[in-house]
């Protein structure tokens, strides 16, 4: 897990804490990926935020799922 430090400068988001769980299933592993956030903290941001931050987290940690198992399944392809 990690965490911003200060006040990031993103546009609809504002500090957050990101992580990666991984839970062993037999041959296969259960990855859980989860970001909590807050919205910007000042003038039109914060709007921006509460507009988008939904849809930004939900693609962030889309994105980072899929590139984990697409990283995954290409190691396994070898053995």
């Amino acid at each position: 897990m990690w965490r911003t430090c200060g006040e990031p400068k993103l546009l609809v988001i504002g500090a957050y804490q990101m992580g990666v769980d991984v839970e062993p299933r037999g041959k296969e592993s259960l990855l859980r990926v989860f970001i909590d956030y807050a919205y910007p903290t000042r003038g039109i941001w914060r709007l921006l935020g509460s507009l988008f931050a939904v849809s930004y987290a939900k693609w962030c940690t889309g994105r980072m799922a899929h590139d984990a198992a697409e990283h995954f399944r290409t190691k396994g392809e070898g053995t």
